[in-house]
């Protein structure tokens, strides 16, 4: 998926891979995707989404391997 910001705050670094995505629901904060390296994209460039690994899509599998 993608996601960032339509102002100038910036994300995350192309070479840190692995930053957490979290979204509010509900006054709770939610995992939703881990970053991964974004090509073409300078380190924290404001305006530009980057890509990240659906977490839920994942899920069954995460609690499959971690548990």
């Amino acid at each position: 998926m993608c996601a960032g910001y339509s102002n100038d705050v910036k994300d995350v670094c192309n070479y840190q891979p692995g930053n957490p995505l979290m979204i509010n629901v509900e006054k709770h904060w939610v995992l939703a995707g881990i970053s991964k390296n974004n090509i073409h994209v300078d380190c924290y460039e404001p305006v530009v989404p980057h890509m990240y690994l659906r977490v839920g899509f994942h899920l069954d599998w995460i609690k499959r391997t971690a548990l």
